[in-house]
């Protein structure tokens, strides 16, 4: 499992921020963070975002033997419609998985962008030569892709189309369960409940606004927040007590550097916690 990307949407340092924490990072002080993505395996990618093919230049993963995309939800730092179009060049094809909503929005943007591409648009040509297929995925079933059992939930962090909300997805492939939770927010009961006793052996989950103070009702979660994700999980059979946490989907809007993101979790959770970071393989 490589950690592509660590990062949220505005990327760490942005470009555009002076803060304390944007400045450590370009002084050398500072791992930066590219948009999230998670290379579960030689076959699996959970999000396909604009900075994967770069990351996956940089850490030596290649991706000719991937066969199936997770998407969480569309927005663009999860979907980079610009980076599926080099799939022309791969041997074998991959399969895209969305949610219904999602799928949804896609076909809403092929269709603005044939007059633009002369009647066809980038992911029609891939379709067309055998490169790329686009699959709904149900959430709350359990489907046998390839070699693993995938189940997903519906989260409360809303995508592009207006009813599209973010999956999370638990893959179960040689004897582990993974859960990752990006984009999210604090689990609802239909969540937990859906998720009772499946004793995941890891969770990756986002902890986009680490030391903010945030409203519980938003689509992201914050240092604390991300702990009592955790516990719930935990409590509820959804993660086994010694289930490994990663920490992903960081900005830089809150004041934590690396470091400190990680003594935080320390001090205030028993549970087994680390703050993920770029190039990160466990």
């Amino acid at each position: 499992m490589l950690f592509l990307g660590t990062g949220a949407a505005e990327l760490v340092p942005n470009p555009f921020c002076r803060c304390q924490l944007c400045q450590r990072i370009r002084a050398g002080k500072e791992t930066p963070r590219r948009r999230s993505a998670l290379l579960y395996d030689k076959e699996i990618c959970i999000d396909f975002g604009p900075d994967i093919l770069a990351a996956s230049q940089q850490y030596d993963a290649p991706l000719y033997d991937l066969t199936d995309i997770f998407i969480t939800h569309t927005h663009e730092d999860h979907l980079s419609i610009d980076n599926l179009s080099v799939l022309w060049i791969k041997e074998s094809p991959v399969r895209l998985w969305l949610s219904e909503k999602g799928v949804q929005w896609l076909e809403q943007y092929r269709q603005l962008c044939r007059p633009l591409y002369r009647g066809k648009c980038q992911l029609d040509d891939l379709i067309e030569k055998g490169k790329l297929s686009i699959h709904t995925f149900q959430p709350y079933q359990w489907h046998t892709i390839g070699n693993a059992r995938v189940f997903a939930i519906s989260t409360n962090h809303q995508g592009w189309h207006p009813e599209e909300l973010s999956l999370n997805y638990v893959i179960e492939k040689n004897g582990q369960r993974l859960l990752y939770a990006a984009d999210t927010g604090l689990y609802s009961e239909e969540n937990l409940s859906a998720l009772h006793n499946f004793g995941c052996d890891t969770v990756v989950m986002e902890g986009t606004y680490g030391s903010l103070d945030m409203d519980r009702g938003i689509g992201h979660l914050t240092c604390d927040s991300f702990i009592e994700n955790a516990e719930n999980l935990v409590a509820r059979g959804a993660a086994r007590p010694d289930a490994k946490f990663y920490v992903t989907h960081i900005n830089q809007c809150h004041s934590l550097n690396h470091q400190e993101y990680q003594n935080y979790m320390s001090d205030h959770c028993k549970l087994d916690i680390t703050v993920a970071y770029d190039g990160m393989e466990v």
